[in-house]
């Protein structure tokens, strides 16, 4: 995924789509993924909905990423 960047549109509340556009799983290829978020000072969160992954023997998984603001 060299020279790719993601893409981030709208926001509803505390939800965001993010729009798929490269993926190492190709089924996501454009799909729009909807994450809630939090925002606190310089951190913010993004949370997926729960969902059940078959490679992990169909475990409940929730998805988190955070980013930090340099300082």
């Amino acid at each position: 995924m060299v020279g790719s960047i993601p893409a981030f549109r709208g926001n509803d509340g505390d939800q965001i789509k993010i729009h798929v556009e490269t993926a190492l799983q190709q089924t996501l290829v454009g799909a729009d993924l909807t994450r809630s978020f939090k925002l606190d000072g310089d951190r913010l969160t993004a949370t997926s909905p729960p969902f059940k992954r078959a490679i992990r023997n169909n475990q409940r998984l929730i998805m988190t990423i955070v980013w930090e603001r340099e300082k």
